[in-house]
């Protein structure tokens, strides 16, 4: 979810709140990401895209 939202959007969340809250509505749970976490989250998504596959690289 904090995916779709967008970094920008979650770092405002993060620099009013100091923290993101979200609440699934399947299982009833509460979660909270500090600013590590959201950190962690999007550089993870940056370093795979950044990634390509071993059969695009051989030539």
């Amino acid at each position: 979810m904090l995916k779709m939202l967008g970094r920008e959007e979650v770092d405002s969340v993060i620099a009013e709140r100091g923290h993101v809250e979200v609440h699934c509505e399947f299982c009833n749970q509460r979660y909270e990401f500090d600013p590590v976490d959201v950190e962690q989250l999007f550089v993870s998504k940056e370093i795979t895209q950044g990634v390509s596959q071993a059969s695009d690289q051989r030539r």
